[in-house]
C-alpha cells in the first residue's frame, strides 16, 4: 500500500488527529499552528483553518516596548515572529522557529528576533518580512539566548549592549546587533549555554544544560569568567538544566541572582546565590507551600517588591512573596499551561507569561 498525503494546507509538526463522533468524513488535526478540518479526509487532501477566536500559538519568549505596553514582540514555534502594535491583533512579521526577541528600550524602533540560528535586527520596530538584516550564527540549539542589561534610563548606552550564545560560546554587540564580536567569551562546559541574564552593563551570569553556573565581569576590554554553581561556602547540590536566572534587586552590588531548574526528581526548582554561597528557595520540604516537582522554565524578582519572586513552570505561574520561602500558584485566569517566558514590563507594572500552546497572558501587580 502506497501512503497519500492528506495534509495539504495544515500547519506542519501534527500532534493529533481525531475524527468527530459518529463522523469520519470530519477529520480534525491538531499541529503546532492550531485547529484544522478536513471534511473529506479519504478523497482530498484540503484541510482548513478552524482557528479563529484560538489562543493556541506555542508562544516561546517575548520583548515589551519600554513604556508602550501595546507593543510587543513574540517569538513563535514553526510559526516565526508576531508583532503587537496595541490592540488584540497580531501581525506575523517573521518565520521560521521563532525564539529569543529583544527591543532596545532607548531606541525601540531597534529591534532583534530569534530563528533557525540566525539573529534578525530591524530598525523600523520590525513591521514586517521586509524589515529584517540576517546574521547568521551556529544553531547548537533550538532557540539560543539573546539578552540585553535591564531597563535603566539613567546609562543609555547600557541599551545597545546585547549578548547571543550560541553552544559554550557568548557573542557580544556594542552597536545593538548592527555587528558582533564572535565568541567574546567561551565557558567550559559539556553541555551548552540555556539560562543568561545581564545585571548591569559589566555584569552577566549564564546557566548551561549540565548545571553549572558562571558570573561573567568586564574588566577593560577583556570579560573574566568565574564558576560559581561550586562555590566553596555552599555550592548547588543538584545538577540538571540551568532553564533561567533571574536579578535578585535587593543587592546593590548585583552579586546575588535566583536560578530555576528544569527537568524532574526533586521539588527544589528554585535555588538563591547570595554572592557567596547557594540556599534553596522552594518551600519548606513535605509542606502545603512548596512548588511542584515539574520542569520549572522562568523567573523572575520584582524591582519595585524584591521579595516578591516569580516562576513560570509546566503547571502555569507560582508566587513567593517571601523570596522563596513558600510559594502558591497565580492563576488568575492563566491555563494550567507550560509558562516558558516571564517578564514585568518595566515602567508599567504588568506581570506577563507566554504560554506553550495558550499565547501570551499578562496580570497587573
Amino acid at each position: 500500500m502506497v501512503g497519500v498525503s492528506i495534509g495539504a494546507n495544515a500547519h506542519a509538526d501534527i500532534h493529533t488527529l481525531v475524527h468527530s463522533p459518529g463522523d469520519p468524513d470530519s477529520l480534525w488535526v491538531g499541529c503546532d499552528g492550531g485547529l484544522f478540518l478536513n471534511r473529506d479526509p479519504r478523497n482530498s487532501g484540503i484541510f482548513k483553518s478552524r482557528n479563529n477566536g484560538l489562543s493556541c500559538l506555542c508562544s516561546n519568549f517575548f520583548a515589551q516596548h519600554p513604556t508602550d505596553p501595546g507593543i510587543l514582540l513574540c517569538g513563535l514555534q514553526d510559526n516565526g515572529t508576531a508583532r503587537a502594535a496595541g490592540g488584540p491583533i497580531w501581525k506575523h512579521v517573521n518565520g521560521g522557529d521563532g525564539g529569543y526577541c529583544v527591543i532596545n528600550w532607548a531606541d525601540p524602533k531597534q529591534v532583534i528576533a530569534f530563528a533557525n540560528g540566525t539573529v534578525y535586527r530591524a530598525t523600523d520596530g520590525g513591521q514586517g518580512a521586509d524589515s529584517w538584516k540576517e546574521t547568521q550564527f551556529d544553531w547548537l540549539m533550538m532557540t539560543e539566548p539573546i539578552v540585553s542589561p535591564p531597563y535603566n534610563p539613567a546609562n543609555v548606552a547600557e541599551a545597545s549592549l546585547v549578548a547571543m550564545a550560541t553552544g559554550n560560546s557568548v557573542h557580544l554587540s556594542t552597536n545593538f546587533g548592527a555587528t558582533w564580536i564572535a565568541k567574546t567569551v567561551d565557558v567550559p562546559t559539556q553541555g551548552g549555554i540555556y539560562g543568561m541574564v545581564f545585571v548591569r552593563g559589566d555584569r552577566f551570569f549564564v546557566g548551561t544544560t549540565a548545571g553549572e553556573v558562571f558570573r561573567v565581569d568586564k574588566s577593560g576590554v577583556s570579560w573574566q569568567l568565574m564558576r560559581i554553581d561550586n562555590a566553596p561556602e555552599g555550592p548547588l547540590p543538584l545538577q540538571g538544566l540551568i532553564s533561567d536566572i533571574g536579578i535578585d534587586w535587593d543587592d546593590s552590588t548585583r552579586s546575588s541572582i535566583y536560578i530555576a531548574y528544569g527537568g524532574a526528581g526533586d521539588y527544589r526548582h528554585v535555588w538563591h546565590f547570595d554572592g557567596t554561597a547557594w540556599e534553596q528557595r522552594s518551600g519548606p520540604p513535605g509542606g502545603s507551600t512548596n512548588l511542584l516537582d515539574v520542569e520549572h522554565n522562568a523567573i523572575v524578582a520584582d524591582p519595585q517588591n524584591p521579595s516578591n519572586i516569580y516562576v513560570g513552570a509546566d503547571i502555569g505561574v507560582w508566587h513567593s512573596p517571601d523570596k522563596g520561602a513558600n510559594w502558591a500558584p497565580l492563576s488568575n485566569g492563566l491555563p494550567e499551561a507550560p509558562v516558558f517566558d516571564l517578564q514585568i514590563h518595566p515602567t508599567k507594572r504588568l506581570l506577563r507569561a507566554s504560554t506553550h500552546g495558550r499565547g501570551l497572558y499578562e496580570v497587573p501587580l
